[in-house]
């Protein structure tokens, strides 16, 4: 559980490169700060907002299959136990 933070940033590094958008461009479509993106990308924080995160999913031409991956690992970090009790 607790690498969770890193495998969401994994994927959402993975998806804004795919996407071929800067760290700069891709925070600036969402309206937050390149510095906020790139703790995101590199696990040392995570999305606290579920619309910018969606915002990001849209932007980055996700599939459902990868918003599906990215909202069960952001569920694994803002409930880790609720996560471990139906595990």
């Amino acid at each position: 559980m607790d690498h969770d933070p890193l495998a969401l940033g994994r994927l959402l590094l993975a998806l804004r490169t795919r996407a071929g958008l800067t760290l700069t461009a891709a925070a600036a479509d969402v309206g937050i700060q390149r510095p906020v993106l790139s703790r995101w990308e590199s696990g040392d924080r995570w999305p606290q907002d579920a619309e910018v995160l969606r915002a990001l999913l849209v932007r980055y031409a996700a599939t459902a299959r990868e918003r599906q991956a990215v909202a069960a690992l952001w569920d694994r970090i803002l409930f880790p136990e609720e996560c471990r009790q139906t595990a």
